[in-house]
């Protein structure tokens, strides 16, 4: 809730930076949980899920 505040708080070109750098925020920490499910995950569907949809979420970057 509070990058959610902290981006609405801006307006114009600060509001695209801060949203940007949000997303990408996001998205690395999101790349990374995916990444140790591939490694450390203990139920297969998961790792499955995880190995299939990992490339999605770095081709975002």
């Amino acid at each position: 809730q509070k990058v959610y505040d902290d981006v609405l708080a801006e307006k114009g070109a600060d509001l695209d930076k801060k949203y940007v750098s949000a997303m990408l925020t996001d998205h690395q920490e999101d790349i990374e949980e995916y990444q140790e499910a591939v490694t450390k995950a203990g139920d297969a569907d998961i790792k499955t899920y995880a190995q299939k949809n990992l490339p999605v979420l770095q081709m975002h970057l």
